[in-house]
């Protein structure tokens, strides 16, 4: 319980209090509305999580807090790079309210997202694998490049690709 209750701050009052104090205090209510969805899209999330009881599968029903925190707030950390490099529309106000509930929405969704739970660092190749990414993302941070921007951008990107990818093939099969 006092487990979930960190999380509930560390991954959705968190993010909202810095999206809304960083660049969404002069938007009003429209701001407030989506940090609240925001918000209880989080919430809603880890509740529902805490309720599974099996853990076996490698897939989370819907988009974990952990990375939708740290996807919004990469966006803010990395604000001056995304801007340089014509991705500046995530930074804009409205751009950052229609990601907020975007990412709310793939919380509380049952898309499959995968899960690292089972991938252990003892394997034959994993430490060699999990030091030369630190490595790279230690590069990364160092030359002030977005890493973690990038790493969650990714992670969201390809696990809706992978979803509407095999919901496109059992429908042509289907169809067939």
């Amino acid at each position: 319980e006092l487990d979930s209750l960190c999380d509930v701050v560390s991954f959705c009052v968190a993010p909202a209090t810095l999206l809304y104090s960083y660049c969404l205090q002069d938007s009003g209510i429209r701001a407030i509305l989506s940090l609240s969805i925001y918000l209880c899209a989080g919430l809603f999330r880890l509740a529902k999580f805490n309720t599974v009881t099996d853990n076996s599968s490698p897939f989370f029903s819907g988009l974990p807090t952990p990375m939708a925190a740290c996807f919004l707030a990469s966006i803010i950390m990395y604000h001056p790079w995304l801007v340089k490099h014509g991705l500046s529309v995530l930074t804009l106000p409205k751009g950052l309210m229609i990601v907020a509930i975007i990412i709310a929405i793939c919380m509380v969704s049952v898309l499959p997202f995968p899960s690292f739970k089972r991938y252990k660092i003892t394997h034959r190749y994993g430490l060699p694998l999990f030091i030369m990414g630190m490595f790279l993302c230690g590069i990364g941070l160092f030359s002030q490049y977005p890493v973690l921007f990038f790493m969650s951008s990714a992670y969201i990107i390809f696990s809706l690709y992978a979803f509407f990818l095999d919901l496109a093939m059992h429908w042509q099969a289907s169809k067939s």
